[in-house]
């Protein structure tokens, strides 16, 4: 399994899971990060990270 960031300016790095499921700590720990570097180092400040409705998007530790 992948996850990827697309926006306007470009691509953010690929996440790339081996193996096992996703669950709310792991996206946490292994993709958020890497969405929440990418955005600020490309757009400071100024962007909006949205996300679908998987459940490990939507407990309520991620919604914070």
């Amino acid at each position: 399994m992948v996850w990827l960031g697309i926006c306007s300016k470009g691509i953010s790095p690929l996440v790339i899971f081996q193996e096992g499921t996703i669950d709310h700590a792991r996206y946490i720990k292994e993709v958020l990060s890497v969405a929440l570097e990418y955005g600020t180092n490309t757009f400071e400040n100024n962007w909006t990270f949205q996300q679908d409705e998987a459940k490990p998007h939507v407990n309520r530790l991620i919604q914070q």
